[in-house]
């Protein structure tokens, strides 16, 4: 079940008013742009304090990124600066925005996010259209992928953990579904596996929380053997083949990702 995240270029919709339009976290702007584009940090503590986790983009003029691979280096050593400024964590993505069809700038484009990525201290995220993400390798490779629905035809690209459906409940706004519980957000949400000792099986999970939507008691609690002990609204688990004895560990959205792939029904 996707979720509403909210994006916003110049609106200053306060945290109580994003949260009763049913957001459980925004994504906001690293810029060059003075007209009042750019998250500061005392913005970013407001949204976190109110339980609303942040994304961060980086986007000058929408285009940008046909300007290749020197405009990619160039914008990367800025948003190191920008985002260690705001003492954002070196493990979050911060996205770069390919805002633009990429008809006729396709290796232009590509040149761009490859200088991003090589340059960029943080994961990078990719946004853009269809295209953007289903054609050009680094978007291809990006674990964090983040679609609009403009020059995308109606199609909908590989593994994105936001899609950009159009203009949000609030004035200013966009909407987005977060299709994954790791969308880039800080602070980032907790994605665990159980399995109590002796176990020849565990649970896959998503521990509940503000920032993955989940409830308290979603999930399972407890396993034993093939067999959950406590199962509460047991919509979202799987058991998953792992060594007797395996312990509780977190995991990122790579691993989460690659121990999807070994799941059994």
């Amino acid at each position: 079940m996707s979720q509403l995240v909210l994006d916003y270029s110049w609106a200053r919709p306060d945290p109580a008013s994003l949260r009763s339009a049913g957001a459980i976290g925004v994504a906001r702007y690293l810029t060059r742009d003075t007209t009042g584009k750019a998250i500061d940090g005392p913005e970013l503590h407001a949204l976190q304090a109110a339980g609303l986790p942040v994304a961060l983009v980086f986007e000058d003029a929408a285009d940008r990124a046909s300007l290749g691979g020197s405009a990619g280096h160039a914008d990367a050593v800025f948003i190191n600066y920008a985002a260690l400024q705001l003492s954002w964590p070196s493990d979050r993505p911060i996205y770069a925005s390919v805002d633009f069809d990429i008809t006729g700038h396709a290796s232009d484009a590509q040149s761009y996010l490859a200088a991003f990525a090589a340059t960029s201290i943080y994961p990078i995220g990719i946004y853009g259209g269809y295209d953007t993400l289903q054609l050009l390798p680094t978007a291809q490779s990006a674990h964090y992928r983040w679609q609009t629905r403009a020059w995308s035809n109606g199609q909908t690209a590989d593994t994105i953990c936001l899609y950009q459906a159009g203009p949000g409940p609030i004035t200013g706004t966009d909407a987005n579904n977060a299709l994954l519980p790791d969308w880039g957000q800080h602070p980032a949400p907790t994605i665990t596996t159980l399995a109590a000792p002796g176990d020849t099986h565990m649970i896959v999970y998503v521990i509940p929380d503000q920032s993955t939507g989940a409830q308290p008691g979603d999930g399972v609690l407890a396993v034993s053997g093939a067999t959950p002990v406590r199962a509460v609204t047991a919509t979202e688990w799987h058991y998953c083949l792992v060594p007797a004895g395996a312990t509780y560990r977190s995991i990122d959205r790579q691993a989460w990702l690659q121990l999807k792939a070994t799941i059994h029904p």
